[in-house]
């Protein structure tokens, strides 16, 4: 028999933005007030260096070979490593506007549609964040790589504000964290983030390990129907509500609507969690591999 294996992260789940070990809620539960000052040994104003040829220009994270561009930008002298920063950061100040996500809400709200969920206003500007967030990973994975002092004032700036969405703010904060030296990590500005986003209420779906046990079977069996003889991996992106209510499922990073991902969701919107802990909305992603 065919099983569908929940890649274990934390209990059989992982929830996108967040850390291993704990669940962060939609919204701060206080705001600090912080003043967005970069990093210490942040580059001044480099509008020049997009004269600069660098492997990523004309390129955008989902064209081929977008990586392997970023990986020779990164090999590359000091120069051309901060033009490739500036493109990066143009591409991720671009990606993550409320214009961008303006641009994308038709593609969501055709998503949940075509997959049957009729959704509230709330919880589609909650989907817009996350999937914005889904599409600028790849733009943080460039500036793990590049890491140049502009990189980091603007991890610090992002950190600092994006929009008031925690999980973006924690992701960012982690990159800084993960590229600054000891100096810059030690700094008040830094430490003050710290502190803010520490304040956040943990948000827990808390027994989503053992639904996701329970429906093992009726998972295992959409791989067994749509995907015999066949090693699949797919990653599906549950939001539940405060109440524990799945109001929409789909698979992360899929261009075209499968009969397996048909299948997923068709088991998945009936599913019932208990109520988050800190009553807000979440989103589980929930790892799939299916194996012959």
């Amino acid at each position: 028999m065919r099983r569908a294996l929940p890649v274990s992260c934390v209990g059989g789940l992982f929830v996108l933005g967040c850390s291993t070990d704990s669940h962060l809620s939609e919204e701060p539960q206080a705001s600090a007030a912080i003043v967005a000052s970069p990093p210490a040994g942040a580059s001044a104003d480099e509008s020049s260096l997009f004269d600069v040829a660098t492997p990523i220009d004309g390129l955008t994270p989902e064209d081929v070979g977008f990586g392997a561009a970023v990986d020779r930008a990164a090999a590359a002298g000091p120069t051309v490593r901060a033009a490739a920063a500036q493109r990066v950061i143009a591409l991720a100040n671009e990606r993550g506007s409320t214009a961008w996500r303006e641009r994308a809400r038709p593609l969501i709200e055709d998503a949940n549609t075509r997959r049957g969920f009729l959704l509230a206003a709330a919880d589609i500007d909650f989907q817009l964040r996350q999937y914005q967030l889904e599409r600028m990973a790849p733009l943080f994975s460039a500036m793990r790589k590049i890491d140049t002092p502009s990189i980091r004032a603007w991890l610090y700036a992002e950190a600092a504000h994006a929009f008031e969405d925690v999980e973006r703010r924690r992701v960012a904060l982690a990159l800084l964290h993960a590229l600054g030296n000891a100096k810059e990590v030690a700094s008040p500005e830094v430490t003050a983030l710290d502190r803010a986003l520490e304040q956040t209420r943990p948000n827990v779906v808390p027994d989503a390990a053992e639904v996701l046990q329970s429906m093992q079977r009726k998972l295992s069996r959409c791989g067994v129907d749509h995907a015999p003889g066949r090693a699949v991996r797919l990653d599906m992106a549950v939001l539940v509500d405060a109440a524990g209510h799945v109001k929409s499922a789909r698979a992360l990073n899929a261009t075209t609507l499968t009969p397996l991902e048909l299948c997923l969701v068709e088991a998945l919107r009936w599913a019932q969690f208990a109520p988050t802990t800190a009553g807000e909305r979440v989103t589980l992603v929930i790892p799939f591999a299916f194996q012959p």
